[in-house]
């Protein structure tokens, strides 16, 4: 489907809820290019610099022009630019994004190229805010990337019989469950007798449970190291979090948590980072969790970055329905002299 969209418009966007699948239908289709040859790939949080300049000299590429650089991955592999995650792009990158789709779509000489870019349902409209005027000029059409349909969720089932209930329970459920990523977390937690009616509490029993079936002394140990590496990575949204700025207890646990996928190496013995961004986003949860009332200090100290939104709705959800404090919060943040967003996440 992605292939006769391409066809048709310049511009794709992938679209859908946190843990529908969205990167790996782009992923797909990126690898299919790669075999004809090189690609251009940018991810939200693979990006340094603040133009294509600065982006270039970090990545060994500054000794060829843009328009040339293109022109060369054009010839000789894939006329696609790949964006996962655009609308995660933080603010101080979002240059390097704008240079390059700038360059493709007001140049003839790259009529042929098409832009696949992967997105939230929640991260259209912060989008258009600062990339409308680039994008007003280009055809741009959207493939939905929606949760399990029934013969799908039959298929899973199948394979995962454990998961039939879930996958056919209450429609409350199945929406959850039915989203890939989040089936594959149950999967791994093992169900039992847990029916998760939100996300909230898919990321709570995950966390309970030692964050993949660990238990006493050991799963404290594994939240406390996830908290450590949570708040790290909060302050390095678009780096890896360097083994400097951990203490010796949570690096102790490094190759245990990679080895059940929850984080991998970048650079081994050196860096760090969260293997999807759902689980770096349920770690900074449980890291505002842990701040108790002075959670927004946490956002603050962390550059209030806006990729964290939806940290603060997880957030808000669980105050709203489990907890005492969501309408005690709310004329906080609104007097906060912080931006807008967060008053807009918690409501």
């Amino acid at each position: 489907k992605l292939g006769g969209l391409l066809t048709a418009s310049k511009f794709v966007q992938i679209k859908g809820l946190p843990g529908s699948g969205k990167s790996v239908v782009l992923r797909q289709q990126l690898e299919s290019e790669l075999k004809r040859g090189p690609v251009l790939f940018l991810k939200s949080d693979r990006l340094d610099g603040k133009g294509w300049s600065g982006f270039a000299v970090s990545n060994g590429l500054s000794a060829t022009a843009l328009a040339d650089l293109l022109v060369e991955i054009g010839a000789t592999g894939s006329s696609t630019l790949f964006i996962d995650g655009i609308d995660r792009v933080e603010k101080e990158h979002q240059l390097i994004v704008v240079d390059v789709l700038r360059t493709i779509l007001q140049s003839p000489h790259f009529d042929n190229w098409k832009i696949v870019a992967s997105l939230r349902d929640t991260g259209i409209e912060p989008l258009r805010n600062w990339l409308g005027e680039v994008l007003g000029a280009t055809s741009v059409v959207t493939l939905d990337v929606d949760a399990l349909d029934d013969d799908e969720a039959e298929e899973l089932a199948k394979v995962k019989p454990h998961l039939r209930g879930l996958l056919f329970g209450a429609p409350s459920m199945r929406e959850i469950v039915r989203r890939p990523f989040f089936a594959k977390i149950l999967d791994q937690t093992g169900s039992g007798d847990f029916r998760p009616q939100s996300e909230v509490d898919l990321l709570e029993n995950w966390w309970l449970r030692g964050v993949y079936n660990a238990d006493g002394q050991q799963a404290l140990e594994r939240q406390r190291a996830l908290i450590e590496i949570g708040a790290a990575q909060a302050r390095h949204l678009s780096q890896a979090v360097p083994f400097r700025e951990l203490s010796p207890s949570a690096i102790a646990l490094i190759e245990n948590l990679a080895a059940d996928g929850l984080v991998r190496h970048v650079r081994r013995g050196h860096s760090i980072r969260f293997a999807h961004d759902i689980l770096f986003e349920w770690s900074l949860f449980h890291v505002l969790a842990d701040k108790g009332e002075k959670w927004l200090e946490e956002i603050r100290d962390c550059g209030e970055p806006p990729a964290v939104a939806r940290v603060v709705e997880l957030l808000a959800q669980y105050e709203y329905r489990d907890g005492e404090s969501w309408s005690k919060t709310l004329p906080v943040i609104a007097a906060s002299r912080m931006r807008s967003q967060w008053t807009r996440a918690w409501l």
